[in-house]
């Protein structure tokens, strides 16, 4: 052998030895091959999973009848649906990028994770090592065969997250229609509410008629109470301080249970759960545990009886009304104009139906040679002896008939300027049993852009200005 030939061989030697001193004896990676699912199991079908990581808490979950999950390790507790079936989608939609033996697969002897999955009377693993030294593979080895796999180590971010990103979060288990009875307690004051059929009401302090949109966003600010963050496990009242605000509700009976009361839930609100003031600690019996929620959630339940009232302060048909007696008074004024004082009323009554003239009455009464000329219908309404403005007047009727509040106030507003009042009364005859009825309503208006405010029956609400400026219109008619 010449000596060009041993150095050629000696070169080859010295680039072999290298090469296997680099790679440090690591497994080759696997060819490319095409995606292949490890698990043929529908996501669907599985009824529990286990991670069980090398270090730190296992988390353990099992799927009830109804396709709801329920944490049952580290802790008991209802699971958002949601949170779960990502993660069994995460296992059940793994596919293999590549295949080495088992063998030469890096952390497969110390995992980071192992997770079971049940799926009818089939159990399966899955054994997770180390990521590969190349690429964002991560090595993985399916139901304890002779190979592993090469999956996408994106898994890894799914398999770190904690119990508590998978628990629950809603405080109540309940849709806004599916509350029965809820009360809300703060500052030594209870407002009740009820429900009888598909109406609410109000039962304390007061009882009254409760509107339905006002009570509808109440009982979404309450089935979408959320938990922002786990503090300590079980209903700990004295972790939470003096409550300030609680929440009690009963849920509606179903229809294939006995009509009999449901138990009573309590959502108890506490301190702050930092100096800085952005949240309150709260516990629910729905998740078992004491959290913390947004402060800015409780401004929902900030509500006074007036705030969940009725809008519908009258609801009279307009056919019965028989009279509207409209009265305006407004005061001298300087400013921004000088206006003397100034005092108009009118009285608008229904005019009663014409009898209907028979045949027999209509061919005695005129000639026989004579054509019967056509006479203008009478004015349905009249001022005095005059005809109203029928249509101005139904307007009028008609809103007030079903006159609706647009806020109602405590008190009403003292203003330093002078006010225009006005005075309404309608009347409604007596028919049948009833004695008649006389509704009088007193209209404040402050001018500017200060809604007018009303009084009916010991109430004080703002009405649209679009019903006084009605009434100034007619009233100005008059000399």
């Amino acid at each position: 052998m010449n000596f060009k030939t041993t150095l050629a061989l000696l070169v080859a030697l010295i680039v072999v030895g290298a090469v296997v001193l680099f790679r440090g004896g690591k497994p080759e990676e696997p060819a490319s091959t095409e995606p292949q699912r490890l698990f043929a199991v529908a996501s669907e079908t599985v009824d529990s999973i286990t991670v069980t990581p090398s270090s730190g808490d296992v988390i353990a979950m099992t799927k009830s009848t109804d396709g709801n999950w329920r944490l049952t390790k580290p802790v008991e507790s209802a699971v958002d649906k949601f949170s779960a079936d990502d993660l069994v989608r995460a296992i059940t939609s793994l596919e293999s990028r590549g295949q080495v033996d088992a063998s030469k697969a890096i952390g497969l002897d110390q995992p980071q994770y192992i997770v079971n999955i049940q799926a009818g009377d089939k159990l399966h693993e899955l054994v997770v090592g180390a990521a590969a030294s190349v690429g964002s593979d991560l090595y993985v080895k399916a139901d304890g065969g002779k190979q592993a796999s090469l999956v996408a180590a994106t898994l890894l971010e799914q398999l770190a997250k904690p119990a508590s990103e998978y628990r629950e979060k809603k405080l109540v288990a309940v849709s806004s229609d599916g509350f029965h009875d809820v009360s809300i307690t703060q500052g030594g004051q209870t407002l009740a509410l009820a429900k009888e059929g598909t109406n609410w009401s109000i039962v304390a302090p007061t009882t009254m008629p409760a509107d339905p949109t006002a009570v509808s966003g109440l009982l979404s600010a309450i089935s979408g109470l959320r938990a922002n963050e786990f503090v300590t496990e079980g209903n700990d009242a004295t972790a939470i301080g003096q409550p300030r605000l609680t929440i009690s509700y009963s849920t509606t009976p179903t229809s294939t249970q006995p009509a009999t009361p449901q138990p009573v839930k309590t959502i108890v609100f506490g301190r702050y759960s930092d100096i800085s003031k952005q949240h309150v600690l709260a516990t629910s019996p729905e998740i078992n545990a004491v959290v913390t929620v947004p402060a800015t959630s409780l401004d929902a339940f900030n509500k006074k009886p007036l705030d969940l009232r009725d809008k519908q302060v009258l609801a009279l048909s307009s056919a019965s009304v028989q009279t509207v007696d409209l009265k305006s008074d407004k005061i001298a004024t300087t400013q921004p104009t000088t206006q003397p004082a100034s005092s108009k009323q009118i009285v608008v009554t229904r005019r009663p139906p014409t009898p209907a003239l028979s045949t027999t009455q209509t061919a005695t009464t005129l000639p026989s040679t004579t054509q019967a000329t056509a006479t203008p219908p009478a004015s349905k309404w009249t001022i005095g002896d005059a005809p109203a403005n029928d249509p101005a007047v139904d307007a009028i009727v008609s809103a007030l008939a079903s006159l609706k509040a647009e806020k109602f106030v405590e008190t009403v507003p003292v203003v330093a300027q002078p006010v225009a009042t006005y005075t309404l009364v309608l009347t409604v005859p007596p028919t049948g049993p009833s004695h008649g009825e006389r509704h009088e309503l007193r209209v404040l208006d402050f001018g500017n852009d200060t809604p007018p405010v009303a009084t009916y029956n010991s109430l004080n609400f703002e009405v649209s200005r679009t019903v006084l400026t009605s009434l100034a219109a007619e009233l100005a008619k008059t000399p």
